[in-house]
Formats: structure tokens, sequence, C-alpha cells
């Protein structure tokens, strides 16, 4: 695992989690591995709280996985090598791209362009009602969308906070926190702009959970700001573990002497970094001059960096605040 997933592991994980939703107040680890996007309720006796959850999809190598609105048929973890032209397993077609087609048509899903409906979806309602439908519609769609690790669940959502991948949080959005932001975001710095840092639908789940917070209009115009600036992959040169088919390391027979194991290793000369800061008209976007579809103020802010040798303008997390 590269330093930079490490840190926003730890970061929106740890920091997060231990602050608002305590690992103690839940006990969801049954619902672990399941496929499931039935969402369940549940009452937290120390926090005093009912809550609802769900396991969400999971990821399935061999297998599909949507990457930036097209589907592909993958055939390692690696997420390097996928079928193309031609049929998969289970009696699929995908062009010479491995895009899945139906009748010699790509199929896209609408990603750069998905609307949430706020338009509809807030009309006439003041703050606490536009959060409650916020906070429905989110848990609906995530439970879709965001697929967990399979030591997670996808979404845990209370009264006013709602946690992704619980209890290993990779995005935690807040209403009406303690520095007085009507709501808040913070997101480990992942983008699908390298294969290494793919995630199924992870830019369709960040589209959305930022057009949900800002309204389809002002949305629509932050994400294409982010997503300009996240595509590139300009990380540097990074090894990465070779996996077989069942998603286990393959031993490197070679190397493995003397009572020592090793893993075989593929060198890759760049890799993803996530959203490049440097990209964003932050004079625009961090000062609180853009607003939402409702008439509030956002502002986007870099996460910090916890190792010194990772660029400043990749950090571990963004942070999307609405005032």
């Amino acid at each position: 695992m590269n330093k930079k997933i490490m840190a926003t592991l730890y970061l929106a994980g740890v920091m997060a989690v231990g602050s608002v939703i305590p690992a103690f107040a839940l006990d969801l680890q049954q619902y672990y591995g399941q496929d499931s996007t039935e969402i369940r309720t549940g009452y937290s006796y120390e926090l005093n709280q009912e809550y609802r959850f769900c396991s969400g999809h999971k990821n399935k190598i061999p297998g599909w996985a949507w990457i930036d609105g097209y589907c592909y048929y993958f055939t390692n973890k690696n997420m390097r090598e996928k079928i193309t032209n031609g049929t998969t397993p289970d009696g699929c077609t995908v062009d010479e791209q491995g895009r899945w087609t139906v009748d010699g048509v790509v199929q896209y899903n609408g990603y750069g362009s998905l609307q949430v409906g706020t338009d509809a979806l807030y009309a006439g309602k003041d703050d606490d009602a536009r959060w409650q439908a916020m906070r429905g519609y989110l848990e609906r769609t995530m439970a879709e969308k965001w697929y967990s690790s399979d030591d997670a669940v996808s979404v845990v959502s209370f009264n006013d906070t709602m946690d992704f991948n619980w209890p290993h949080t990779m995005a935690m959005l807040i209403h009406n926190t303690e520095n007085g932001d009507y709501l808040s975001i913070t997101v480990g710095n992942g983008w699908n702009d390298s294969p290494e840092r793919y995630r199924n639908s992870r830019g369709e789940s960040i589209e959305l959970l930022i057009k949900a917070m800002c309204g389809d209009h002002a949305g629509q115009e932050l994400f294409d700001a982010m997503r300009k600036a996240g595509e590139p992959a300009e990380g540097g040169a990074r090894n990465q573990v070779v996996y077989d088919e069942n998603g286990k390391p393959i031993k490197d027979e070679e190397k493995s002497k003397d009572g020592f194991t090793y893993v075989k290793m593929e060198h890759y000369p760049t890799s993803g970094d996530g959203i490049n800061f440097n990209y964003i008209d932050m004079a625009k976007w961090g000062s609180g001059q853009m607003k939402t579809d409702y008439g509030k103020s956002i502002f986007l802010k870099a996460g910090p960096n916890i190792y010194d040798d990772l660029a400043s303008h990749t950090p571990t997390e963004w942070i999307l605040e609405i005032k």
C-alpha cells in the first residue's frame, strides 16, 4: 500500500471516525462482506440515536467495474488487465477498449452530467428539511454507488453525520458542525486517474455527493473543475504487488530463497495522484464567492499532508464546506 493511501485511511478513518462515530458505538461486523443494498436500522445506546446503514456492493475482481462512466471486465485485482474486443465469461460483449456494449452500442452511465434532481428535491424546504431530504437521497444512492471494502459497510447514517466505508472511513459528511458550517465533508483524495487507484463507481459517487451538497447547477460547475484537476495521472513512479485471479499476491519464485518469501512487483513509471489543487482556481472555489443553488457559500479546501515527501498539490484529503 503506498504512503498516500495509508495517509488517507489514517486521516479520514482514525481522526474523523474517532471524533464523530466511535467504533465501540456500533457492532456491524456481521454485515461486512455482504453484497446488499438493503438499508437497515439500528440503535446506539452509547450515542442515544437510531442510525441507518447498508452493506453495499462489493468489488468482485475478476469482474465488472464502472470507471468514469464505462463498464469494464477486469481479469485481476491490479485492474490493469481487462477483456477487450470480445466476450466476457458472463456472455457480454466489449469493444476494443474493453467497454461494455449492447448490440454494438457502448453503454455509458452519464458520468459527468449526472443529476440529483435538487431543484425539485429541495424546493420550498428550510435548512433542516433540506438536510433531511439530502440525507435520505444519499442513503439510497450511496447504497448503490459506494463500493465498500470487505471489512466495512458502505454507509452509516446518524441524525447529523454520514460515514462512507465505515469503520475505515473514506468520506465523512457532517451537518451543523461545531464550527457553524451547514455542511462539511472530508474525502480521501483518490481519483480514478490511474489503474492502481481505480475504485468501482468512485467518480459517480463523488459527483453525486458534490451535487447533493451544492445543488445540481453549482455542483456541476464545481465537479467539472475538480474532475479537470483530478484526471491527469501525474504521480511518481511506483511498484505494485501483482495479484492472481483470486486476489492473492503472487510469489516471486526467483527471489524467494533462503527461507524468505517475496511477492512479485510490477513497476509503473507514473501513478495516480488524486486531485491536483494546482489546477483549481482556489480564489474562486476556496473563498466563498461561489454559492450553492440554495444561496449558501462554498469553500473547497485542500487537506493536510502528513508525509513530507508528498507534493503540496496532492493532499491526503480534501474538504468541502457549505456555510
